[in-house]
């Protein structure tokens, strides 16, 4: 990495593979002599503390760089909140949608026909069975630390880097699908990979026309969440009711239509 480089922005491009490679099998041994000396040998646990260890190097990475502050604050601009809070939706109703007709295609078009543990399955979800510890950690794991460290590597380092050698749609497609494959998992996991590629590439998409990675991590944060407060509250079953219904099975035809139309135009113009 650069760090003569003083654009925040920037020095995540000047990051080399090799460099987020060996940062990784360092972190990794760090994680475990951590676990190792205070006792952890949970999966999940050593999971949150190994991202832990990874965020810690991307804020290693970016020491001395200006530009966070403005990014930060381009967040809360009306129109920025406005776009990651609606494509933080769409690209969940996409993804709901997509696996409830894979999984059953004579279903109807209905975002909410198959309960959401069916169709989606995040890492640590059966640590919320072993008490309300777990559970924060598992919250924390999936709707802070995952969005966090999987953005700022797979956006901010492995698109780039491979963006620069290679151009934007081999880097996107390389990127977006070892993305995917990291989330291998759950009931259906073929259909989780599938999903979670097409929001890898939506993800390269909106870092290369906004180049702004906290814009990413806001949209991979909110759609976590909102994915958690179905799943866990009451709300799930008010969306079941009319008119909820209604607008939310429109909704999903939309994002069916819209997430893979805003991938193609964008990734063509901004090539």
């Amino acid at each position: 990495m650069d760090f003569s480089v003083k654009d925040f922005n920037v020095r995540l491009r000047t990051i080399r593979l090799r460099e987020a490679i060996i940062a990784m099998v360092i972190c990794f041994i760090i994680n475990s002599l951590f676990c190792d000396f205070f006792g952890i040998y949970d999966p999940d646990l050593e999971y949150i503390f190994y991202f832990v260890f990874m965020i810690l190097f991307f804020i290693f990475a970016s020491f001395g760089t200006r530009g966070f502050k403005q990014d930060f604050d381009s967040l809360f601009k009306g129109i920025n909140t406005f776009k990651v809070i609606m494509l933080a939706i769409l690209n969940m109703l996409f993804a709901i949608t997509v696996s409830n007709l894979l999984f059953d295609p004579f279903s109807s078009v209905n975002a909410f026909h198959m309960p959401l543990a069916n169709a989606f399955h995040v890492p640590l979800a059966n640590a919320s069975m072993g008490g309300g510890l777990a559970f924060v950690f598992e919250l924390i794991s999936a709707v802070c630390i995952a969005p966090i460290s999987e953005e700022l590597l797979f956006r901010g380092v492995l698109f780039n880097r491979i963006k620069i050698k290679k151009g934007v749609f081999v880097g996107m497609i390389v990127s977006s699908l070892l993305f995917s494959l990291g989330h291998f998992y759950g009931p259906q996991p073929l259909i989780h990979v599938f999903t979670s590629f097409m929001f890898g590439m939506l993800m390269c998409v909106f870092f290369l026309k906004y180049d702004n990675i906290l814009m990413n991590i806001a949209v991979h944060l909110v759609g976590n969440l909102m994915l958690y407060i179905l799943d866990y509250t009451p709300i799930f079953s008010i969306f079941q009711m009319e008119p909820f219904s209604m607008i939310v099975g429109l909704l999903a035809l939309v994002s069916l239509f819209f997430i893979p139309a805003y991938i193609f135009y964008y990734a063509v113009k901004l090539k």
